[in-house]
């Protein structure tokens, strides 16, 4: 094995592959889908190393074989394939909770990847519009050529509001309405969202993600939480919280306390571990019970909002 080793770290990959052939040792197949990369840019190749005993490897270096896998896919723009690849990862036993934070991510770093590949081959504004008007288009398509709406261009308003007032999904409707926000739209127009209908007025729609209230119970979280991996996932559950029920408020009153003790509550139990929240419980005369029901109803309401499938 040492002699392999000298034959990678010499950069001799070539002789490295070939001597290395048929090796069971979870770190050489590693190094051999590496080398396949550094020495041809092989990524295929290096997929064929790492699918094959991807359990083994997860063992390994669970951090270091994700990211080799998702970037090679992502190189040779296999991103339906890098979806599957996550919910496996998904399946393999706990291993810690930086792992886990890594997991709970992983379908965001896939869209991003694939939003940038899109972007890419989308340019021109007749493109985007053309896109846009197909109703025949699925929600993945939609959703990417709106991010590549100019905010600028009033002549998007129309074909934009036609999607916000479709039966699409609710991600590719609300980032409509966002759009619409934006754009200054002034029609009165019926928005539907989990069975409620909201008539607004694009223009006069406070953007969600701003504001003194949306600050101040993010850093309220981070207070309470006096952990960064809990106040992190935290943040990104009321983040998706707020863009699930919006244009509705996430708290029905004004007294955030509540819902930033169930939001902590529901953190933990992603991550698999524990808070104590007594003291700010007590401190806000919160019942154990309400705060149980509002992390239940915040995890149904997540849990409902099924992701796009591509």
């Amino acid at each position: 094995m040492e002699k392999l080793l000298d034959l990678y770290h010499a950069g001799n990959y070539e002789e490295f592959l070939k001597e290395s052939e048929g090796e069971i040792n979870p770190k050489i197949i590693f190094l051999r889908a590496e080398a396949y990369i550094k020495w041809k840019e092989d990524y295929q190749k290096a997929l064929d190393e790492l699918l094959p005993n991807l359990e083994a490897l997860y063992k390994y270096n669970p951090l270091k074989v994700m990211a080799m896998v998702l970037d090679a896919r992502f190189s040779l723009e296999q991103f339906e394939e890098a979806y599957l690849d996550a919910e496996r990862f998904q399946d393999f036993p706990y291993v810690s909770q930086e792992v886990e934070e890594v997991l709970r991510e992983q379908r965001k770093e896939i869209r991003a990847a694939e939003r940038i590949s899109y972007a890419k081959k989308v340019k021109s504004s007749d493109q985007i519009k053309e896109i846009l008007k197909d109703k025949s288009k699925d929600d993945f398509s939609l959703l990417e050529a709106l991010g590549r709406v100019d905010v600028n261009d009033s002549s998007y308003i129309e074909i934009v509001r036609d999607i916000a007032l479709s039966e699409h999904h609710n991600s590719v409707r609300t980032y409509a309405l966002l759009l619409l926000i934006t754009l200054g739209d002034q029609m009165k127009i019926p928005f539907i969202k989990r069975g409620k209908t909201f008539v607004v007025k694009a223009n006069e729609l406070e953007p969600p993600f701003v504001g003194k209230r949306f600050e101040e119970l993010n850093k309220n979280l981070e207070i309470v939480a006096k952990n960064p991996s809990i106040s992190s996932t935290a943040k990104g559950i009321y983040s998706n919280l707020v863009l699930s029920l919006y244009p509705e408020e996430a708290s029905e009153n004004d007294d955030d306390s509540l819902l930033i003790a169930a939001v902590l509550s529901l953190a933990a139990k992603y991550l698999s571990t524990s808070i104590d929240l007594s003291d700010f419980m007590i401190e806000n005369a919160l019942d154990p019970y309400e705060v149980e029901q509002k992390r239940d109803f915040i995890d149904k309401i997540l849990s409902e909002d099924e992701p796009i499938h591509y």
